[in-house]
């Protein structure tokens, strides 16, 4: 049996925001500063760490209203794919140095180097929606 670690903010999760074309960039290779500007632009944020590495990279992007409150993305550079990451808690928001803890605890470079491992918390994600709103689920896709 697996051991569970318990870490400081629960579970992590993944939620698929935009593309770079919809972000109106449609060539992000080799100059990937420009969808990260424009991404970072888009969400009023400014980026104040920002980790690459070959297939994906790792943002920390702090409020343009407020420089001590930041969120953690990820941007997928082979799907063009930006992703939005939180924890199990109430509060998305964390500090540069929460983020700096969170990155050691639960490994956060691991996204970047490889963004498919975001798959399985965009799906847990979502099954944490319907459980807590179990309305939503009988109501959508109701054409079928």
């Amino acid at each position: 049996m697996k051991k569970q670690v318990k870490r400081s903010r629960g579970a992590i999760y993944a939620q698929r925001l935009f593309e770079a074309r919809e972000l109106g960039v449609n060539t992000t290779e080799p100059h990937v500063h420009y969808v990260i500007e424009e991404f970072a632009r888009v969400v009023d944020a400014i980026p104040m760490r920002w980790i690459q590495m070959p297939k994906g990279i790792l943002l920390f992007l702090a409020s343009s209203k407020n420089a001590n409150s930041g969120v953690i993305f990820v941007y997928d550079r082979a799907a063009q794919q930006f992703y939005f990451v939180f924890f199990q808690g109430d509060s998305v928001h964390c500090t540069l140095q929460e983020f700096s803890e969170l990155l050691r605890e639960y490994k956060l470079v691991e996204f970047a180097e490889n963004p498919s491992l975001l798959t399985a918390r965009v799906r847990a994600a979502a099954k944490r929606r319907s459980a807590s709103n179990p309305q939503i689920e009988s109501t959508s896709g109701g054409g079928k």
